[in-house]
């Protein structure tokens, strides 16, 4: 299990949206038109009914599980104590800012926190095609500016 565990981990690292491979040799495939596609559609929605986030859950494994998120507005900051974070840009443009402190940080759940903002974090803007990681433990918040969009896939690991 732990061989399949790195080689999803660094055909994802590569730039192929393969989302699991299960213990059964089951491999879940997300071409990457494909969640354009889908993203282009939770836009849709999200205009309609005026939501920010759209977040589509994908599917579950064992430790950990995937995401797709679309946003038109910034995040709020957010810290989880027991999960970490891979974002892998699908489309838009968005700042990440990360580490420094949690502004007017209150728990939504166990181990989750939301916040204001951050206060002393650092920037660092994502595109089409990055990948990013974010440990437990440290705050982060996107930021999207007025009339642009962001969609990213997410797997969030629960460390152990």
């Amino acid at each position: 299990m732990r061989c399949l565990h790195k080689l999803r981990s660094c055909l994802f690292a590569i730039g192929l949206p393969i989302v699991g491979l299960a213990a059964t040799q089951g491999v879940d495939y997300y071409s990457a038109s494909g969640l354009q596609d889908k993203a282009k559609a939770m836009g849709a929605n999200a205009k309609a009914q005026s939501s920010n986030p759209v977040v589509n859950p994908l599917l579950k494994y064992g430790n950990d599980y995937t995401l797709l998120v679309y946003r038109n507005a910034d995040g709020q900051a957010e810290l989880h104590e027991h999960e970490s974070d891979l974002y892998m840009v699908v489309d838009g443009e968005a700042t990440l800012v990360s580490g420094g402190s949690m502004v007017d940080r209150t728990s939504q759940s166990p181990g989750e926190f939301r916040g204001s903002g951050i206060s002393n974090g650092e920037s660092q803007t994502l595109r089409k095609g990055d990948v990013v990681h974010i440990a437990p433990n440290i705050p982060h918040q996107l930021k999207v500016k007025p009339g642009q969009t962001f969609s990213y896939f997410v797997q969030k690991v629960k460390e152990q």
